[in-house]
């Protein structure tokens, strides 16, 4: 953001130098000091037409349609605020339209506007805010402070408050509280839908850079721009179209709490892997281009219905579309990410949507594919196990697409991944869950992981991964008992046949090679005899966890047993739990 206002006011600046040097260049502005006041909060906007000036002059603000109000300021959003997918889907009210409802559901968390990237139309619905009990908790930390609490809930526009160069404005659905970083405008029903057209124009960008041109778009800034009332069925329809393909795109990956099924598993008539991407691929194409065209009819709608022609252009580039096109690697691992919820029992082959997620386990919603007993997915560089995550995921890719094209379906989905010379489709794939899946994983649900990995260091001799919302106090015991030991158990018989292979090997190469597999094997068996003594010291004490704390807190106390890289720092995440530490804290003796 700094970069940007950097280069803005450098290009200013030259111009500036340029004008003064040389008169005729185009750069030298003419304004009467009394135009700025024409301007709401005389914005001294020097390079503002005649036309604009009269535009801001003679319209009606966009106050007097609808009423642009700040958000919630929680006073401590590590303590108030989670990710959706952190939570107990039991305690999480998606659909309240008003505060008396949201009360009488007795659940804690509701949908939060926040702002986030740049993204227009629909979509960034990430958060969730605990508001039980009509935001008793918020209210009683003395620290909060719940604004505009009556239009809690209700359909709204809302925007990112922060933005990188572009104004990224959402239609909000009923169901939301909204934050100071995600603002809102409310209106009456029949002005939603246009005035959602007109904030996500050109024009309106516009506009607001004259009022503000910063890249903090403030409730104050929104509320000043001049619009046009009247009847807008054109745009009315077009932020319609709009926002249905927006939803589609923002439900169609598993970051958002309607995703049903993975695009690659739509069309179950389809059996070969490269075709399900080309379909998938050809309709996001479609839905891409199709929403370039809505936009740029957008923006000729409203610079016509402002006589703008003169001073911009409806043509949209691609880079200002927000819904995703297809990419290979990416929905090929979110493919894998798919499976894995299958395995864990978050999703099902039997039915769409999300099926475990705090709810008690019930494996009779996983017939097609059965849901891993345990939640326990082991992770070695060898099939180890019988629930091996590697022969899980090829059992998972044979039961979805079916046996005939197996091996095509695996050669393709390890050749997305990138193949290393001489590498078989099934060593990329266990290469990707030991080295690759966890990073992925985290980037996808934002730092905050639903899935852990229990990792017992540098050699990888043990990886494990488990789901959250199917954790309970005997997890830990029964990742030592029912899979370390086991391990230990059978790396000491491959340590012993490896050294055997040695001391029958009659060449220089074979025993160099056979050498350094039984360094490997000695290193991961002193890793994981440590790595089995951790984990009893923390079995013993039979850990149970409270979704409602996070996962910045709740992951933070298996630290030393779970994954740390630099894409997952546990000092970061010790900060952000740092509100939890506090109230555990006991209260000071008297002096």
């Amino acid at each position: 953001m700094v970069y940007a206002l950097l280069l803005l006011y450098l290009s200013r600046l030259g111009n500036a130098i340029e004008a003064i040097a040389n008169p005729n260049c185009g750069y030298l502005y003419h304004a009467k000091a009394t135009d700025f006041a024409k301007i709401p909060g005389s914005a001294i906007a020097y390079w503002a037409s005649k036309k604009i000036i009269e535009i801001f002059s003679n319209f009606p603000l966009l106050e007097t349609i609808g009423e642009p109000k700040l958000g919630m300021t929680t006073g401590d959003n590590d303590r108030f605020v989670r990710q959706w997918h952190e939570v107990d889907s039991n305690n999480l009210k998606l659909t309240a339209t008003n505060r008396n409802e949201a009360r009488e559901s007795l659940c804690k968390w509701f949908p939060y506007n926040k702002g986030g990237e740049f993204r227009r139309w629909y979509g960034n619905n990430e958060n969730v805010v605990n508001w039980e009990d009509d935001g008793c908790e918020i209210v009683g930390s003395n620290c909060g402070y719940p604004r505009a609490k009556d239009f809690y809930f209700q359909q709204c526009i809302t925007w990112s408050f922060v933005s990188s160069s572009y104004l990224g404005v959402r239609f909000s659905e009923k169901g939301f509280i909204f934050d100071v970083g995600g603002s809102c405008v409310f209106s009456r029903d029949d002005d939603v839908y246009w005035l959602t057209s007109f904030l996500c124009s050109a024009v309106s960008l516009m506009f607001i850079n004259f009022v503000n041109p910063t890249l903090n778009y403030q409730v104050g800034n929104i509320a000043i721009l001049p619009v046009i009332k009247g009847e807008h069925s054109s745009s009315h329809q077009i932020a319609k179209e709009a926002i249905s393909i927006s939803r589609k795109d923002w439900d169609s990956f598993e970051g958002s709490w309607n995703f049903q099924t993975h695009a690659l598993l739509q069309d179950k008539a389809i059996h070969q892997l490269s075709q399900a991407f080309t379909t998938w691929q050809d309709q996001a194409e479609q839905a891409f281009q199709q929403l370039k065209q809505l936009e740029e009819d957008n923006n000729r709608y409203w610079i016509d219905a402002y006589g703008l022609q003169s001073e911009l252009t409806p043509e949209v580039p691609d880079e200002q579309i927000t819904i995703r096109r297809a990419d290979l690697a990416r929905d090929i691992k979110s493919l894998i990410s798919y499976a894995v919820g299958c395995m864990m029992g978050r999703y099902s082959l039997d039915k769409p949507g999300l099926i475990h997620a705090g709810q008690p386990f019930d494996p009779t919603q996983h017939t097609t594919f059965p849901a891993d007993t345990d939640a326990i997915l082991p992770i070695t560089d060898q099939a180890y196990f019988d629930d091996d995550i590697v022969s899980r995921f090829i059992e998972f890719i044979q039961t979805a697409y079916g046996d005939t094209h197996l091996k095509a379906n695996l050669d393709f989905i390890a050749t997305a991944l990138t193949l290393q010379s001489g590498e078989s489709a099934r060593d990329r794939i266990r290469r990707y869950f030991l080295t690759e899946f966890i990073s992925d994983h985290i980037k996808t649900y934002k730092k905050r992981p639903i899935y852990w990995l229990f990792t017992s260091g540098k050699q990888r001799a043990f990886g494990a991964l488990i789901y959250l919302h199917r954790y309970t106090p005997h997890t830990v015991g029964q990742i030592r008992t029912d899979y370390v030991l086991e391990l230990q158990r059978k790396l000491t018989g491959e340590i012993t046949r490896t050294q055997t292979q040695l001391d029958t090997a009659t060449t220089t190469t074979a025993q160099k090679a056979i050498q350094r597999r039984l360094k490997i094997l000695r290193d991961q068996d002193a890793e994981l005899a440590a790595y089995q003594a951790k984990l009893q010291t923390l079995a013993d004490q039979r850990l149970a966890l409270d979704l409602d704390d996070g996962v910045a807190y709740n992951y933070t106390r298996f630290k030393g047993l779970v994954y740390e890289g630099s894409d997952l720092k546990m000092a970061d995440l010790e900060k952000k739990a740092q509100w939890k530490l506090d109230l555990l804290k006991p209260p000071a003796k008297p002096q």
